[in-house]
């Protein structure tokens, strides 16, 4: 095992707005991707777990349509990713306690710190090749 780059030894201090931003930087990247290859070149489900990640940051509920529409996949294969992420324990649905017709997905907690993480280890690296050339 090799020792750990400058960037990795320093520990992760941020505030909950600068991981906010982070998740809110990661989402315009995964769009300007999109406009440069394609929709269907993107990643989808990491564009669903962004975009839950964001409306915790933001209090905000995200409905399983809107989710849907935040993938760029049809509904149909956005509706299998949904099941596919509740039924790995990374998000939760439930109904909307004043339209019964509507679901609302948010992340597990858990799932989300792991993903923090992966955001956190991402700008280490983005700053490492950046800055340390």
């Amino acid at each position: 095992m090799s020792a750990p780059t400058k960037a990795e030894a320093q520990p992760a201090i941020l505030t909950e707005a600068q991981l906010a931003i982070l998740v809110r930087l990661e989402l315009e990247f995964l769009r300007l991707r999109r406009r440069a290859v394609g929709n269907e070149q993107g990643d989808p489900v990491w564009a669903m777990v962004l975009e839950l990640c964001a409306a915790r940051f933001e209090d905000r509920a995200v409905s399983v349509t809107s989710l849907c529409l935040a993938s760029g996949l049809p509904v149909t294969t956005a509706l299998r990713r949904i099941e596919e992420l509740e039924r790995n324990g990374r998000i939760t649905r439930s109904p909307d306690k004043d339209d019964r017709r509507r679901v609302f997905v948010a992340l597990n907690g858990e799932f989300q710190g792991r993903i923090l993480d992966q955001l956190i280890a991402m700008e280490r690296i983005r700053n490492e090749v950046l800055f340390t050339a």
